[in-house]
């Protein structure tokens, strides 16, 4: 049980000599602490009302839709990620998750969804709503308070010792499990979420002199104590998230002592997160195009509680935003979505691009039209206005994330319809089945790229989180991406190896068993884009230096929309023909035999399936095409989507292809000391 705070003891939390404080501090010199937590309140009155508020993404909220939630919590009732509403326990049970997905605890405690009740309460008037928020919130506080029994808890080392470790002590988890009501990640949500309704609230008489002391204290000890022990380097999202809850933290309580050290902390991890992780050309990995996309408001909460009178280090990080807004829309596909990497099925981004122009008063919709490189990232975006057509080529893997094992892979769209893609991400419960779904969604097979022996690229392991190793991650070259006359062209390398080091991961392997399931074949991939055609040409070539045999499977996975009597199989090539889609034939190059493998929405083991949402499966085709080598070995393979044909054959040639269509054009295209070129001919 939570052991109620008296007022004197609060005042120690409290520097008195700051500015504005001064009626306080004489209350509190005189003993009279009653007296001095109702001015301290009056005091927050003025800060909080007068903090200029962000707006939300996309605007307010759908009143009926937040109503009807927030009736639900009338009657105790909560649905949370996409689940059917269930019946909270009464008394409640801040350790429950219904449905064996024990992300539905994390986000009971991330207290997120209580906001339903606060802008049901503003749309209405109706003062249930916001007597049932402080219910919620105050039952959180005095039963699941940090150290709260049924969690476990970390050993704590010393900061000094383990700055850049995985773990630097104290996250409060699930037992077995790496989500729980006190992360890191859930510590800063929920401290934002309090802070932007006491902006709301700071003025009601529901709220009571002994709730808000309740809220603040647990901030400024609990909350502030995680945070700052936890940095969360190793998921980009999360770190960016903990350093924006620690500033908004020390600029809305900036008279409490933990403000100070809230606010360095915050603003020095917030640099450090634009600086290697969510940079402005995306170098951090799954995360891209969904929670990153959300950084822009993060950050404008931030900047709005400065009233104007910021400094030289939040205008800097300012600029770094709008970069990021920049890199974003350049992204966009011609249906207006994000490439849907390793995550959920894209929606339509344009209204959120649109919030971005408001936010910042910059203009992005309708730039960025042509092809894009960002090397820093390892990102680069082929596109082609004409028919639509859009490529994107990943090449980035070392930043610390969830890190699907996608490096080198392709998700390719045309004539406004999705056609090789990304096969998304499941879920992130941890039972036994989504286990086995998450490993197949998570692996080289689900994404378009090259494994080995049947293994996928090895995941770089949570404790790999050197900052020397990852400050290097901005060192890519120049080098391997051009465009010249008719042509466009990119690189891609990976060497780290193919194993199983994921399972080793899920499996508390230790980082020095991870060597015993190396194959030790470094992968590079090269993507030519003959433009006037609109083919892609992929280059894919294969090292292992010991000169050992392997079977080499290329993996090609479809829009779930196409079904798996679209698909046919030649001698070298495969082919998709669906009425009312883009077809597509795929005709690859390699010294040996080529055998092709189909699945489509197999579950043993687990293959062909597509995450459209969390929780959500489709089925799709999946192609794998294998081929025997060893030492070096080089395969071409076009891949041309198309409404009416015009190839007629293609052949492989020295230092590159030739490509002839069906009007008798000559497309000789080679790789020469100045990048790719391309040379026309035309038969007579």
């Amino acid at each position: 049980m939570y052991e109620e705070m008296s007022n004197q003891e609060f005042f120690k939390l409290v520097n008195i000599y700051s500015a504005g404080l001064e009626n306080v501090r004489a209350c509190v010199e005189q003993g009279e602490y009653d007296e001095a937590f109702c001015r301290y309140r009056d005091y927050l009155k003025k800060r909080f009302t007068s903090f200029q508020k962000a707006p939300t993404h996309h605007g307010t909220p759908d009143a009926d839709e937040v109503k009807r939630l927030a009736d639900f919590m009338l009657e105790d009732k909560l649905s949370l990620l996409g689940y059917e509403p269930v019946q909270l326990p009464v008394p409640i049970d801040w350790l429950y998750y219904p449905f064996d997905d024990n992300q539905w605890q994390s986000h009971l405690c991330y207290l997120e969804w209580t906001r339903n009740l606060v802008n049901a309460w503003q749309n209405t008037g109706d003062i249930r709503y916001l007597n049932k928020w402080c219910q919620f919130v105050e039952d959180f506080l005095d039963h699941h308070p940090w150290g709260a029994k049924g969690l476990e808890y970390h050993t704590s080392r010393p900061m000094y010792l383990a700055e850049y470790k995985y773990k630097c002590g104290g996250e409060g988890q699930l037992p077995g499990c790496i989500v729980g009501s006190w992360i890191g990640l859930a510590a800063s949500i929920r401290t934002s979420v309090l802070l932007t309704t006491l902006q709301d609230i700071i003025g009601e008489k529901e709220l009571s002199d002994r709730l808000l002391k309740k809220i603040i204290v647990s901030l400024a000890t609990d909350h502030v104590d995680v945070m700052i022990n936890n940095a969360r380097r190793y998921t980009p999202n999360q770190l960016f998230d903990g350093a924006t809850a620690l500033l908004r933290f020390s600029i809305c309580f900036s008279e409490l002592r933990a403000a100070p050290a809230a606010y360095l902390v915050g603003m020095e991890r917030m640099e450090e997160a634009f600086r290697r992780n969510i940079l402005p050309d995306g170098t951090d990995i799954e995360q891209s195009f969904n929670y990153n996309s959300f950084m822009p408001f993060w950050f404008n909460e931030v900047y709005c509680l400065y009233g104007g009178q910021t400094t030289p280090r939040i205008e800097k990080l300012k600029e770094r935003v709008i970069r990021r807004c920049e890199f974003l829309t350049a992204m966009m596909e011609s249906d207006n979505t994000w490439p849907a990497v390793a995550k959920a099925y894209s929606e339509d981004v344009t209204g959120l691009i649109a919030d971005y122009e408001a936010l910042y008063g910059v203009k992005l919709l309708g730039r960025f039209q042509e092809t894009m490189f960002f090397p820093y990232g390892g990102y680069y975006v082929f596109k082609n206005q004409a028919d639509k057509r859009y490529l994107l080529f990943k090449t980035s893997r070392k930043a610390i994330g969830h890190a699907h094992e996608d490096c080198n892979a392709v998700t390719l769209s045309a004539f406004g319809e999705k056609i090789l893609i990304d096969a998304g991400n499941y879920n992130y419960s941890g039972d036994a089945q989504s286990t086995i779904i998450n490993r197949y969604h998570v692996s080289t097979a689900a994404h378009n790229s090259l494994f080995v022996d049947g293994y996928s690229q090895n995941r770089i392991p949570f404790a790999v989180n050197d900052p020397q190793v990852l400050e290097k991650i901005g060192e890519t070259p120049m080098e391997g991406c051009g465009k010249n006359e008719g042509v466009e062209y990119a690189k891609g390398e990976y060497c780290d190896d193919y194993g199983d080091a994921l399972l080793g991961v899920l499996k508390g392997m230790p980082v020095e068993k991870f060597e015993e399931n190396h194959i030790h074949v470094r992968h590079e991939r090269e993507v030519v884009h003959l433009k006037e055609l609109g083919a892609f040409v992929l280059v894919d070539t294969v090292k292992d230096g010991e000169n050992q045999p392997h079977t080499y499977t290329l993996s090609w996975n479809l829009n779930y929309t196409y079904a798996p009597e679209s698909v046919s199989f030649g001698e070298n090539s495969i082919s998709v023909l669906q009425e009312g889609l883009p077809e597509l034939f795929l005709q690859t190059f390699a010294q040996q035999p080529i055998e092709y493998h189909m699945t489509y929405g197999q579950e043993e083991p687990y293959s062909g399936w597509m995450a459209t949402s969390y929780g959500k499966l489709e089925k799709c085709v999946h192609i794998e095409q294998s081929m025997k080598g060893a030492g070096e070995e080089r395969f071409y393979t076009i891949v041309y989507p198309y409404l009416e044909n015009k190839l007629r054959a293609a052949e492989q040639a020295s230092g590159g292809m030739d490509i002839l269509t069906t009007d008798g054009t000559r497309y000789m295209l080679r790789r020469t000391q100045d990048g790719w070129q391309v040379k026309k001919e035309t038969e007579r």
